[in-house]
């Protein structure tokens, strides 16, 4: 019977990999991202203001896109089935970073102070 076969794992020199802050990242564009969308599908949940029922829908209208020298706006539009109220309200588009901003469009900051030895 042969010798059992170990495995080693590699040996690494110097700082490891750690994926959580890409993870983190991700996660917060994702949640950005999904909030109107959520935001837009949660409405049919609400009780229309007028005849109570909860057939309310709702959709955006972009008037001017945001670019980097200024912000954008748009109206959002929520519409009852049942009765056929209706509302428009404005809305504001946050203004585009310019994409040759040194900090990565993460609005910089700084990574000391991790944990124990204070380095990253």
């Amino acid at each position: 019977m042969p010798p059992a076969i170990r495995h080693q794992s590699p040996k690494r020199h110097g700082k490891t990999f750690c994926p959580l802050p890409f993870g983190l990242i991700g996660t917060a564009i994702v949640g950005l991202i999904a909030r109107t969308a959520l935001g837009d599908a949660l409405v049919r949940m609400r009780k229309c203001p007028t005849c109570g029922s909860r057939s309310l829908s709702r959709r955006r209208k972009v008037i001017s896109r945001a670019t980097t020298a200024q912000a954008g706006h748009g109206m959002m539009h929520t519409h009852c089935s049942s009765c056929g109220w209706d509302r428009s309200e404005p809305y504001r588009i946050a203004q585009r970073s310019s994409s040759n901003s040194s900090s990565g469009g993460f609005g910089g900051g700084s990574s000391s102070g991790g944990g124990a030895t204070g380095r990253w």
